[in-house]
């Protein structure tokens, strides 16, 4: 009987000695991954920041990380002095590098647009590079292209022009790259897999469109079985000339 309380014993002491060991090689993963390379400390956000948020209230919002220097924005934010007097611009998603392009003095930041009446607002989530590289704001027009392929048959055509966008979150993260996603409601936003926030924290950048049903519809079919692709247009872009592109009349 002592023998097999002895037994166990041990063998509790050796599982909490494993354990220990191996918490500690799972906490130095991160320092010898970046062994050997150039770091810097940025500000990243730890909670969902609101557009219109002082910097001031950003302490508990906000944490420097250490990451690999090529990983880091060139507009990234080292300390919160560089934020000083100056408002958030946009949603910041947990996750998300600090940038100081996304803060302005108060007087130059304008609140989210009213929702037009007779539309709703669809989010989608998109790699950068089909949402202007993420430079979008609320506020701003787009048009908007939608492509498909069925049957072997590709084609693309701007639906849409000057369509009034909500809000956007995301475009530079810790974390990996997003891909086309959709959520949609009347006034109101989600994010699809995940999340608006949870999304924009992986890489991707959420644009919520004010659109009326029609859109919607074509939209949410799009973002599912093909892809979303907008451009920024302003007072003077006009769509005189679009056309369905398909590969028997992209070179006429």
């Amino acid at each position: 009987m002592k023998r097999r309380l002895l037994a166990a014993v041990l063998a509790l002491v050796l599982a909490l000695g494993g354990g220990v060991v191996l918490l500690r090689y799972v906490t130095g993963a991160d320092r010898r991954a970046m062994a050997g390379m150039a770091t810097t400390s940025v500000l990243v956000a730890t909670a969902a920041i609101p557009a219109g948020t002082p910097a001031d209230e950003l302490a508990g919002m906000v944490k420097l990380r250490t990451l690999p220097q090529v990983a880091v924005a060139d507009s990234a934010a080292h300390d919160l002095t560089s934020l000083a007097g100056k408002v958030s611009t946009a949603d910041l998603a947990p996750g998300e590098q600090v940038l100081t392009t996304r803060f302005a003095a108060p007087d130059a930041v304008h609140l989210p647009p009213e929702l037009p009446k007779g539309t709703q607002q669809v989010t989608v989530l998109l790699d950068p590079q089909r949402a202007v590289g993420g430079n979008l704001a609320a506020g701003d027009k787009v048009g908007v292209f939608l492509s498909t392929d069925f049957n072997n048959h590709p084609l693309t055509h701007l639906v849409a022009s000057e369509v009034l966008v909500m809000n956007v979150v995301g475009g530079t993260s810790t974390a990996g790259t997003g891909s086309n996603d959709t959520a949609a409601g009347d006034g109101g936003s989600a994010g699809g897999k995940g999340g608006t926030a949870a999304a924009a924290g992986n890489g991707g950048v959420t644009v919520t469109l004010a659109v009326a049903t029609p859109l919607a519809e074509r939209l949410v079919f799009a973002a599912e079985h093909g892809t979303v692709w907008l451009s920024k247009q302003n007072a003077d872009t006009t769509d005189t000339g679009r056309s369905v592109i398909t590969e028997g009349n992209l070179y006429r």
